[in-house]
């Protein structure tokens, strides 16, 4: 039995009287071992809740193939904000499809089976392993993105003593967010304990859009290198909620780190979901 029977054969398990259970069990030719997942007595989390999450840019990827008198049908089964997103970047003002609900759960079906049809060993959210990491999937994609610049930060903090022009510095900061000045503050008072390759702030050009780039791609850094050694199930999913290209420039950053490196990475990723998500950090861990 495959861990996917496995964790299935145990939710439904779970679900039956003790007496029922026990007289099943018996059947096995041999004990089920102890789950590493979550309890799944309560139900599986529905496919539309998960197709919703799934960064509009991965529909867009596949619509553009396409005649435009098909994509009315396949976007109206999507959530509301996905559909505004392809409207706009598919420059698409066609009027979708009314839909029964079982011909919108069969489209959302057919999207989720053309997502994953590469991926045969694919755990659902829910056969995840339990993980503290695994609470990045119930950030919103705003929060997402937040954790992904937070972990930025500490590249930049690692390089800002380096830098001696006081203007440049003055101009670093101006063209942080909020929360990334506020979090700058809190890293210079402790020692980063991780390094990588330098970022060139020196050599920075003093455009925005440059430094907030460079800061998105060592966040995704950090956070690959973080669940590189978690089930690859979880770094699919949370590839999904990213934007396409940064999703493609995730997993090549995946690679294996030294294991006291993934860490301490991963404690710094774990550190952000409880400030930024606590209530939901605390029951995925």
């Amino acid at each position: 039995m495959d861990m996917t029977g496995l964790i299935a054969c145990r939710a439904f398990l779970q679900k039956c009287p003790k007496d029922k259970r026990q007289a099943l069990l018996g059947c096995l030719e041999s004990p089920l071992p102890d789950p590493p997942w979550k309890d799944l007595s309560k139900g599986l989390t529905p496919l539309s809740a998960q197709l919703d999450e799934v960064h509009s840019s991965w529909f867009a990827l596949f619509l553009r193939t396409l005649p435009a008198n098909d994509i009315p049908l396949l976007l109206s089964p999507l959530s509301e904000k996905q559909i505004k997103d392809l409207k706009r970047v598919l420059l698409f003002s066609n009027t979708l499809i009314p839909l029964s609900p079982i011909a919108k759960q069969f489209i959302q079906q057919t999207w989720w089976d053309h997502f994953t049809k590469d991926y045969p060993d694919l755990l659902p959210i829910d056969f995840l392993p339990a993980s503290p990491l695994n609470a990045l999937l119930s950030l919103t994609a705003q929060k997402l993105q937040l954790l992904i610049s937070l972990l930025g930060m500490r590249d930049v903090a690692l390089e800002m003593p380096q830098i001696i022009e006081t203007a440049k510095l003055r101009k670093i900061e101006e063209s942080l967010s909020p929360e990334q000045q506020k979090y700058l503050k809190t890293l210079r008072q402790q020692k980063e304990p991780v390094a990588f390759s330098k970022m060139g702030l020196g050599k920075w050009d003093g455009n925005k859009d440059t430094l907030s780039v460079s800061i998105d791609q060592r966040g995704l850094n950090r956070l690959a290198k973080a669940i590189g050694l978690e089930n690859r199930s979880l770094r699919w999913h949370l590839g999904r909620r990213l934007e396409a290209s940064k999703a493609d420039l995730f997993d090549k950053l995946a690679t294996e780190t030294e294991s006291k490196n993934k860490e301490i990475l991963s404690a710094q990723v774990a550190e952000l979901l409880s400030y930024l998500n606590p209530i939901t950090h605390e029951k995925a861990s």
